[in-house]
């Protein structure tokens, strides 16, 4: 649950966040608004301009319509041909008699090498059929058969042939079959330039044209607006076309004028659209209002039925967007202030809430751990003085007394410790600084530890020269216990440690080499906190390490380790020298 006080800190955020979060909405209304006015203004601008624009260009068309109908071009395309009957049913009228020659150069046709052979049936066939239509069609069934034959030369024959006695006689498909024998004679190499000169000349209705024109370009042929003119006639049959009255369609270039002259419909292609002149003054209007303007693209007005269509924007997109940049800037700095003040708010608290969480969960951890501590010496007190009241052998009763003592000891040091850790944790510990040889203290301290521990072995290797320094004798002591007591509790099978004094340009460097385990790399960063006790620590407070830390940093120095695994570890504390300390 939140406390008081950071329930005031964020009733404080809150009020002074309030009118700062007002002003904010107020700008953006007002910029919004002003936005909008400039919008409307704009598009008023817009709308007038391709009024304008609009009636200059239907009425450039509507002259251009009136030159299109004193020059009409081309005439008329011919009509649409009737469907032939089907070929059996037309030899069957003239000449039922040669029904089954038919029926045998239609088999021959389909058959292995018999193409060339049906191709001299349909000959014969045709020389008896005195119908112009049907014979045609028999020709031209022969020519096919000599094709598939790989007979070119027949073939070639009889296409000229075709040509020359019935050009105009409409085939199986939309095409004349003198039009289908010239685009025969040119896929066998025959003379393109003649026979696509002729067939352009050929008068067609607007589906046949459309299909000649295709298979021209499709050979290669260009037809120029040959063929989109015919699709565009093709279109005007589903119009109601009116004499004087025109319809504009739009074509891959410009448009297409499409009306009836002499009661036949004619199509032209007009372009450029706009003309030059009207372009030109359209664009010079568009300018004097700081417009963009185009033709035939974009959403905007209609000319000539919606066949062309025409747009404009602002060009000054500032002034369209109605808000200046310095007011913009502001806007997105008071923004990105009141996002910024609010996150940092959420961070802080959330860090705090994360601090207290944990520094709750090591305190309770602390609590358990000295009880533990507590109790376990607590315990043996208790056994030993039972057994030292009870009669029993002199040397029992010594050897209780000692080891009551040295558990009273334990329990005094744990209970000393707790109550150095509270003191330096409220700034409420004083140290006597004053100016002493380091090795002295520190041999002092090797000498005091060993006493109550004779197993565990600690060697000193110390610099030949005077390290002398501000210190309060009794907070080194204090470090090296600690160390060294960290040392003794992680060598099991080797209990053993090495103290190294040495000089670092002005600081004393000591460190402390255990033969221990190691630290785990991910416990390396935490070792010095409050409370910290990794996975694979032994029983204890926490407190040592933190302790150690405090008191060097009080000397104005610092502590760090260094360890890998199964390599021991090594802490370095250094502590600055006397300025008049011997180099």
């Amino acid at each position: 649950m939140m406390d008081r006080g950071r329930r005031r800190i964020w009733m404080f955020a809150v009020a002074a966040l309030a009118p700062a979060a007002a002003l904010g909405f107020l700008a953006l209304r007002s910029m919004r608004a002003e936005d909008s006015i400039r919008r409307a203004e704009a598009d008023d601008q817009v709308r007038a301009f391709l009024k304008v624009a609009s009636r200059e260009i239907q009425a450039d068309l509507d002259v251009r319509f009136v030159e299109l109908q004193s020059n009409p071009g081309p005439a008329t395309p011919a009509p649409v041909q009737e469907e032939p009957p089907d070929l059996s049913e037309a030899v069957r009228r003239e000449r039922p008699d040669q029904l089954p020659l038919l029926q045998r150069a239609h088999a021959m046709e389909y058959s292995d090498g018999g193409p060339k052979n049906a191709s001299a049936l349909f000959v014969e066939l045709a020389d008896s059929i005195e119908a112009p239509t049907t014979r045609g069609r028999l020709i031209a069934s022969a020519a096919r058969c000599a094709r598939k034959a790989g007979a070119d030369a027949e073939a070639v024959k009889l296409y000229e042939r075709l040509i020359a006695e019935h050009s105009d006689v409409r085939g199986e498909s939309l095409l004349p079959l003198g039009a289908s024998a010239r685009l025969h004679l040119i896929s066998l190499g025959g003379d393109r330039g003649r026979l696509s000169k002729e067939l352009l000349e050929l008068p067609l209705d607007p589906a046949s044209e459309i299909v000649l024109l295709g298979r021209l370009e499709a050979a290669g042929i260009a037809t120029g607006d040959r063929l989109e003119r015919a699709r565009i006639l093709q279109m005007a049959s589903t119009f109601t076309l009116r004499e004087g009255e025109v319809h504009w369609i739009k074509g891959t270039r410009g448009l297409w004028a499409v009306f009836l002259k002499d009661g036949n419909p004619r199509a032209h292609r007009v372009e450029p659209v706009p003309s030059v002149v009207v372009a030109a003054h359209l664009q010079e209007l568009a300018r004097v209002g700081g417009l963009a303007y185009r033709a035939g693209e974009g959403e905007g007005a209609e000319v000539a039925g919606g066949a062309l269509s025409i747009s404009a924007e602002i060009v000054d997109r500032a002034r369209l967007e109605g808000v200046s940049a310095s007011r913009k800037v502001i806007f997105a700095g008071l923004v990105i202030l009141l996002v910024a003040v609010m996150a940092g708010g959420l961070i802080a608290s959330f860090r705090a809430a994360q601090r207290e969480t944990r520094l709750a969960r090591l305190k309770s951890e602390f609590i358990s751990g000295v009880s533990h501590e507590l109790r376990t010496p607590l315990t043996s007190i208790r056994i030993f003085a039972d057994l030292l009241s009870t009669p029993g052998p002199a040397e029992k009763r010594e050897e209780h007394a000692a080891l009551l003592k040295r558990e009273a000891e334990r329990l005094s040091g744990l209970v000393e410790r707790v109550l150095d850790f509270a003191r330096l944790e409220k700034g409420g510990a004083t140290y006597r600084l004053e100016e002493r040889d380091l090795a002295a203290v520190v041999d002092e301290a090797v000498r005091t530890f060993r006493a109550p521990r004779p197993g565990f072995s600690v060697s000193v290797n110390r610099s030949p020269e005077p390290l002398r320094a501000r210190v309060d004798s009794l907070g080194v002591e204090q470090i090296v216990h600690n160390l060294l007591d960290n040392a003794a509790k992680y060598a099991a099978d080797r209990p053993e440690a090495e103290i190294v004094l040495r000089r670092s340009g002005e600081r004393a460097v000591l460190e402390v080499k255990d033969c221990g385990p190691g630290i785990d790399p991910a416990d390396l960063p935490h070792v010095f906190e409050t409370f910290y006790r990794g996975p694979s620590a032994t029983p204890g407070t926490g407190l040592g390490l933190a302790i150690v830390r405090q008191i060097a940093e009080a000397h104005g120095g610092s502590v760090r380790v260094a360890s890998a695994p199964a390599e021991g570890a090594t802490f370095t504390v250094e502590i600055p020298l006397c300025r008049d300390s011997s180099s």
